[in-house]
């Protein structure tokens, strides 16, 4: 004689796959919402996470999205309170403190601004997080520490990241020449040295002064001292040809060449 069915195992049954299909429905909501957002597609966006958020309350993602949503129409009190609704429920996403951050600064509260970016980028490194500490310490009259969070912000990949690029040069470019230009030797065919110098910087750069510098006793001296007054955009180069030489191949190791005073040229 087979187990005879238990009408409360069934109703239990009934309601578990009842919530697993609205489940379903709710992140193929939250999908739909997502892509009709990113298509600048506000209402369609809001009212697709409303159903979301209906099937599925416990879900970060959902509440996330509704703040953006909010952002974008000026609800700044109301994306406020969804952000922290989502960092309730999911105190380990990166997303929801970086989009948090701006809104606390924008209210005055810049100490739990910053807490919120740091967070972010403890979880997850984003050039945005590290663009706006750059500009929360700038605010703040921490220079260096701005310089640090614009250079980790730098990416010539990213508008973003570009313009992170564009502020530390300005800040750090005259103080730290060689951080944002390149400077090689090599010999041209009468094996005299050559220095060319590329400019990496997201500004167009005055170079100045380049340095020649040989190895003796086992560190780089000053050899030889260049005035010029080139400007080099971005990722431009130029060649300065030296009377140095004829240098034999095997010796080149010692020559070594640096930007030791230029300025950006806005």
């Amino acid at each position: 004689m087979g187990r005879q069915k238990d009408p409360g195992e069934c109703q239990r049954y009934q309601q578990a796959t009842r919530n697993l299909k609205q489940t379903v429905v709710a992140y193929e909501d939250y999908e739909k919402a997502v892509q009709a957002f990113e298509e600048d597609k506000l209402q369609q966006a809001a009212v697709l996470v409303e159903k979301a958020i209906g099937a599925e309350p416990r879900e970060s993602l959902f509440y996330g999205l509704r703040a953006r949503v909010y952002l974008k129409e000026g609800k700044t009190k109301l994306a406020l309170a969804d952000l922290d609704k989502a960092v309730s429920l999911n105190p380990d996403y990166w997303q929801h403190y970086l989009v948090r951050g701006p809104i606390r600064e924008t209210l005055g509260n810049t100490d739990n601004a910053i807490a919120d970016l740091r967070k972010s980028v403890a979880l997850l490194p984003t050039v945005e997080a590290y663009y706006s500490l750059g500009n929360l310490s700038l605010a703040n009259n921490r220079r260096e520490q701005a310089i640090d969070y614009f250079r980790e912000a730098w990416d010539p990949q990213s508008e973003i990241g570009i313009e992170a690029g564009k502020i530390v040069a300005r800040l750090d470019l005259e103080e730290n020449p060689d951080d944002y230009l390149d400077a090689f030797v090599y010999r041209d065919g009468d094996r005299n040295i050559v220095i060319e110098v590329q400019n990496n910087a997201e500004l167009p750069v005055q170079v100045l002064e380049v340095k020649l510098q040989k190895m003796e006793d086992f560190k780089f001296e000053t050899y030889e001292r260049y005035d010029i007054r080139e400007t080099l955009v971005s990722r431009d180069s130029l060649s300065l040809a030296t009377p140095v030489g004829p240098v034999k191949g095997k010796k080149m190791y010692k020559y070594r060449a640096r930007v030791s005073v230029a300025r950006v040229a806005e």
